[in-house]
């Protein structure tokens, strides 16, 4: 395979837009720029590294395409998180008044669509307040507006602050844990080296 183009999807679909339109079929347009058929599958199929810079700009000037719009306009990663309070990527913790949730912040691309990894629900990428909807920043709380990512009451009902602090120290001992046993891996490699 050859170097990745850095591509949306969308190129990859136009490009196979574009040879149905044409009429060929993806073999007749390998068998053209000399390639194979599955290369031209994958390519379509959105493998960035599926085909050179050489064939793709043979198979612009086959499928008349704009060959100068083959590479994707960078992006500018946004904040997201995932909104549902029973995701275990959200961290409940206690306040004076009751409990709050601290979302966990992953860099996603502003313009697609992003799921969590965790639960599968689509991520957020604004303040959920209707009236604020600017980005996210690091916490619990909008910068801008002061609202929470995800709203208390919808977890009031199920979650006491006395939870939260159970889940804080069950949390803690799971990282405590985690580094011990990372301490004590990286001990046992020493010794085997």
């Amino acid at each position: 395979m050859t170097e990745p183009i850095d591509m949306d999807a969308q190129t990859n679909a136009r490009f196979a837009e574009a040879r149905r339109r044409k009429g060929l079929t993806q073999s007749q347009l390998a068998d053209a720029i000399g390639c194979k058929q599955s290369a031209v599958s994958m390519f379509e199929n959105g493998r960035k590294d599926a085909l050179s810079r050489d064939k793709l700009a043979a198979i612009a000037k086959i499928l008349d395409v704009d060959a100068t719009k083959l590479e994707a306009a960078p992006f500018t990663p946004a904040l997201a998180f995932c909104p549902d309070p029973q995701c275990p990527s959200n961290v409940p913790y206690a306040l004076r008044d009751g409990v709050a949730i601290h979302p966990t912040f992953v860099a996603v691309d502003p313009e697609r669509l992003s799921y969590c990894a965790l639960c599968g629900e689509v991520m957020e990428t604004r303040c959920p307040n209707p009236e604020c909807r600017s980005a996210p920043q690091p916490g619990a709380f909008c910068r801008d507006c002061g609202s929470p990512y995800i709203a208390p009451e919808s977890v009031a009902s199920r979650l006491t602050a006395a939870n939260a602090l159970e889940q804080q120290q069950r949390t803690r001992s799971l990282l405590e844990l985690t580094a011990l046993l990372n301490t004590r891996l990286s001990g046992k490699e020493t010794q085997t080296s």
